[in-house]
């Protein structure tokens, strides 16, 4: 018998609607908002980097500080720096370095020139907010002098997340109206895309920067080394070249999603980073607001109707395959799709879920507990005056009520086991007394002796067959390995007699392969003897009775049936209960009605089945049994 399914029918939706509203709320908190940093920072490092041929940084290190002198350097020697550049040629030269304040005039003056000269430098712009005196925020830009010079000017602001990693770049900066690109985005000729008016600091264009590699990915040559004309030309022609500081004591270093426990990562570099994201084909692209919610509701809808049709056991599987397969879609998203679609919300969601859903069927397996124990407890005398006060909690008072029906269970098993023994001495010594009796003294009258005989047997046949249901019901069962045709082949023999009474023949169809099961083979026999019994009993006098022995699927099947006269459609689940017998309109049935529910007692504790079927003068019954292998 299968377990009863909980009544949570009626509280699916609601539970399905609290479970989506609150993964909808938590997606729009951004409470998980760490856990996706997690995910993303250890799925980038799988992509395929993007190329990085194309770009060099000219870096302000420690060995071109040691071999020049500290900075900030004199304008003319910067200007001998842009002039060695715009010698080879590259493509555009961006300076990660703010020239803010004015030095020397000459000096000011030959970095104009060099720059001027060249003619695609770009220059850097960083806004500080809050601004000095209260205003709202600062530009920081180079002097008028040198940024007429200068091919374009972009901004290079950088946006950590909330944990300090910088994972994302804005294209566009604006205040007072104006706006600016990000430096790299003016070095390839991009404009600044529309930003809102409003005070303060606007962003737009948010861009995820896909990062080659980490500190130190991308070519890097020393500043010393090209002011002493020691990096050959063909390595500078053709390339965006990157100006900026990367020695440590100059402060310009930052946490990204590739340093891990290595070093920080230098502004320039980062940079350069956006620059190979902006050259590359394929760019990571942020899921927009909805995609976002609905990879969120997706899994958690899913989850809820798996809930409410799979097993208890196979919930939990459900969950963790859902769990699963959203990180696994989201990091194939990243990597082959360049789309970034956060899972941690759902993942979350979907342990909330599967929690509430656990918390709701222990409350309602807990009150059914509950309430099936005191009905018990009542119906054992335990709770006449109405259920106790409870002392402690739920649990407690389970436990309690348990206790008190497992001993009065223990004293209903004496008194049946008494029972058992009363009918199987008691009762049967004295009816095989009266036989004896009967057999003995010649001088009763015929008539009485015959109708004494009868009842004497009946009598006796009553008490075997309780006897038998009774051991049926609570013996413990054998495992013995048990072959169908043999004990088809003992129920034939034992009923031969009484078939051939009626001019009837057993006939036993065996199949190919020897069918097997495992159980206690007298149970099982007694049982295919009390069909093979009844069917020759009902049926008609003449007739076959077939025995036949067949595997469907996993399952053993033996089906008897006979010809005679059918059950009534409305009595055939009827005809299992105790004391219950099948209708025969030519003559009186002189069974009891046990051998029936005898064979679904022995058939359900060996984890089958019975079934009858009976139309058009044909009646069968059908036994299913689990297969076993030899």
């Amino acid at each position: 018998m299968s377990a009863p399914r909980l009544p949570l029918r009626r509280e699916w939706w609601l539970l399905a609607v609290v479970c989506l509203i609150g993964a909808a709320a938590l997606e729009r908190s951004g409470l998980t908002a760490r856990l996706d940093h997690i995910v993303y920072d250890a799925l980038l490092s799988r992509r395929p980097a993007p190329a990085t041929g194309r770009i060099l940084v000219v870096a302000l290190d420690e060995r071109s500080l040691m071999s020049i002198g500290p900075w900030p350097w004199p304008r003319t020697t910067q200007a001998q720096l842009v002039q060695r550049l715009a010698a080879a040629r590259p493509r555009a030269m961006g300076l990660d370095v703010l020239l803010s304040e004015p030095r020397d005039a000459a000096g000011d003056q030959a970095l104009a020139q060099a720059i001027a000269a060249a003619g695609n430098v770009y220059l850097p712009l960083a806004f500080t907010v809050p601004g000095r005196d209260g205003r709202p925020v600062d530009l920081e830009r180079a002097i008028p002098a040198i940024a007429r010079a200068s091919a374009g000017t972009g901004h290079v602001n950088l946006s950590p997340d909330a944990d300090g990693v910088t994972r994302s770049a804005w294209l566009t900066y604006g205040a007072g109206g104006a706006s600016w690109s990000a430096l790299p985005a003016a070095m390839l000729g991009r404009r600044p895309g529309p930003v809102p008016i409003e005070p303060g600091v606007t962003r737009s264009s948010p861009v995820m920067i896909d990062f080659p590699g980490p500190a130190g990915a991308l070519a890097t040559v020393s500043a010393a080394s090209v002011l002493r004309g020691e990096v050959p030309p063909e390595l500078i022609a053709g390339k965006y070249v990157l100006v900026g500081m990367t020695a440590s004591g100059l402060g310009d270093m930052h946490a990204t999603p590739m340093a891990g426990a290595g070093p920080l990562m230098p502004g320039v570099e980062i940079q350069g980073s956006l620059l190979a994201t902006l050259l590359s084909e394929r760019h990571l692209v942020p899921a927009p607001p909805m995609a976002r919610l609905g990879f969120t509701l997706a899994p958690v809808l899913l989850l809820v109707l798996a809930l409410a049709a799979l097993p208890t056991r196979r919930g939990l599987l459900a969950a963790l395959a859902l769990t699963l397969a959203t990180l696994a879609a989201s990091a194939a998203l990243l990597v082959l799709a360049n789309l970034w679609l956060p899972p941690a919300t759902a993942m979350v969601a979907l342990v909330a879920s599967y929690a509430v859903w656990s918390w709701r069927r222990l409350a309602v397996a807990s009150h059914l507990v509950s309430r099936e124990l005191e009905r018990a407890g009542r119906e054992a005398g335990l709770l006449a005056q109405g259920p106790p006060e409870a002392t402690g909690g739920v649990l407690d008072r389970q436990l309690a009520l348990l206790a008190d029906i497992t001993a009065r269970e223990r004293e209903l098993r004496h008194e049946h086991d008494a029972v058992i023994r009363l009918l199987s001495h008691d009762m049967r010594a004295p009816q095989s007394a009266i036989l004896a009796l009967l057999d003995s003294h010649g001088d009763c009258p015929p008539e009485l002796a015959a109708r004494l005989r009868s009842h004497a047997h009946r009598t006796l046949d009553l008490a075997d067959g309780f006897v038998s249901l009774s051991r049926a019901q609570l013996v413990e069962l054998g495992d013995e390995l048990i072959s169908l045709t043999d004990i088809a082949l003992d129920a034939a023999d034992t009923l031969w007699a009484q078939a051939r009474a009626r001019s009837m023949m057993i006939r036993v169809i065996e199949p190919q392969d020897e069918v097997l099961v495992r159980g206690d083979r007298s149970l099982l026999t007694r049982m295919l003897v009390n069909l093979v019994d009844n069917a020759v009993k009902y049926g008609e006098a003449g007739t076959e009775v077939i025995l036949r022995i067949a595997t469907a699927s996993d399952q053993a099947r033996f089906d008897v049936t006979n010809n005679g006269p059918d059950i009534p459609p409305d009595q055939l689940e009827q005809i299992f209960e105790r004391f219950a017998r099948a209708p025969d309109a030519s003559r009186r049935a002189d069974g009891f009605g046990l051998g029936l529910a005898f064979v679904q007692t022995v058939a359900t504790r060996h984890g089958g089945r019975v079934n009858c079927h009976s139309q058009e003068g044909e009646t069968g019954f059908s036994v299913e049994l689990p297969l076993a292998r030899p």
